[in-house]
């Protein structure tokens, strides 16, 4: 429970494996960066499970445009990034 998200077992089980193929069907690969922007939520524990599942590396971007175009401009940039949306799932660069 965050706030007044509930989220059970099952539903996060749920909702991270359909975001982990989504990761996996962008072409995220075992080891690829994947940036995390979302504050903390339900969501936020949805998206790292994901990340962990797809096989993949968590990378936190912090809510601040510099370090978001800073992030962006890097060799190393994330292959997918998560932010919210409405349909909740990962966007490509």
């Amino acid at each position: 429970m965050f706030d007044d998200a509930r989220l059970s077992y099952g539903a996060l089980n749920q909702r991270a494996n359909q975001l982990a193929h989504q990761l996996i069907a962008m072409g995220t690969r075992p080891g690829d960066p994947v940036g995390v922007l979302l504050p903390r939520s339900a969501d936020l524990v949805v998206a790292v499970l994901a990340v962990i599942k797809a096989g993949a590396a968590y990378l936190p971007i912090a809510n601040d445009p510099v370090w978001v175009a800073f992030i962006n401009e890097k060799p190393a940039a994330p292959a997918s990034r998560v932010t919210p949306s409405k349909r909740g799932g990962a966007s490509d660069k």
